[in-house]
């Protein structure tokens, strides 16, 4: 009975760990986008990373097990063809257009 008592409370453990997000790092969120033409909406831009991205990438974008999104060197172009097609381990991001278009364009700013 204590071994299926124990299983149980290790699995349950497990299960909330794999449950939590982290957040995403407020020195991120509060910078000013840089100088550019690109229009984009930054809350929307957030949320859509927060739900696709934050596991991989970090709350402050600089890498987990994926790697740092900061000054990466791609244009939105660029990154929408990732979010859709995937690069190297990363799988395809399933986003709406507009939804792909404003992450890439927030994320080319980082």
């Amino acid at each position: 009975m204590n071994v299926r008592l124990s299983v149980s409370l290790f699995l349950l453990l497990l299960l909330a760990a794999c449950g939590s997000q982290p957040e995403l790092d407020s020195s991120i969120t509060d910078q000013e986008p840089a100088e550019t033409d690109l229009e984009y909406d930054v809350n929307a831009a957030e949320e859509t990373y927060i739900a696709s991205c934050i596991r991989c990438h970090g709350g402050d974008l600089s890498g987990q097990s994926g790697p740092s999104l900061i000054d990466n060197g791609f244009t939105p172009d660029e990154i929408q063809e990732i979010l859709r097609n995937g690069q190297g381990t990363m799988p395809p991001i399933n986003l709406q257009d507009e939804e792909a278009e404003n992450l890439a364009k927030w994320l080319s700013t980082q």
